[in-house]
């Protein structure tokens, strides 16, 4: 489960959250952009109620200023919200802090 807000009251430089619930934690993704990319920084909880209090407090986040996105896709980025994942050199070796956006469509060659 992922879900997104934008932050009513900024703290640092921090404009947007995401919610990740990994199914083994929960991940509170920060950006400094409203626009979809790369997080800044992320914190994790144990669960869901426990990082939503947290950005309550500290952002000021509503239940209802939450918007649920789909879940990434495997292999891609979880602080995404576009299928993107890390790009990979001739050999598939990863190119951290490089990204692509994803496809699950065949392509012919």
């Amino acid at each position: 489960m992922r879900k997104i807000a934008s932050i009513k009251r900024p703290k640092d430089e921090a404009r947007r959250v995401m919610l990740f619930d990994s199914g083994e934690g929960v991940y509170l993704f920060l950006y400094t952009s409203e626009q979809d990319g790369a997080s800044t920084g992320d914190y994790w909880f144990e669960t869901a109620e426990q990082a939503e209090q947290s950005c309550a407090e500290d952002y000021g986040i509503t239940p209802s200023d939450w918007q649920t996105i789909p879940d990434p896709l495997p292999g891609c980025q979880h602080d995404w919200i576009q299928p993107t994942r890390v790009r990979r050199d001739s050999a598939g070796k990863p190119l951290y802090g490089q990204f692509e956006p994803y496809s699950n469509e065949p392509t012919n060659v």
